[in-house]
């Protein structure tokens, strides 16, 4: 069902694991780019990638950290809309199973 409500929002297998990553306890004020690097064992050059298009679609936020204004910090405000998708998902699939 996850998989499918991901596909549903057009997100890949990658920006799905960013979204796990920005979604744990620890990363509840964001993630540095450079500690996601680390996280998700991707290249700075492939996770901008990942970034910029889940920034453009909305998906994820970025801006300079707080701390040092030279780095720039990865939130995400995206995972309601993810368990919102899932949960009607569920709802379909238990109607569709009902109606047999």
């Amino acid at each position: 069902m996850g998989t499918r409500a991901v596909e549903q929002e057009g997100l890949t297998t990658q920006q799905w694991a960013v979204l796990g990553a920005l979604s744990r306890e620890k990363a509840r004020g964001g993630m540095g780019i450079g500690d996601l690097t680390r996280y998700l064992m991707v290249s700075r050059q492939n996770l901008s990638g990942f970034i910029s298009r889940m920034e453009r679609d909305g998906h994820v936020s970025v801006a300079p950290s707080g701390q040092d204004r030279r780095s720039r910090v990865v939130t995400m405000h995206y995972l309601l809309k993810m368990l919102e998708n899932m949960q009607r998902l569920d709802t379909e699939r238990h109607a569709a199973e009902d109606a047999d």
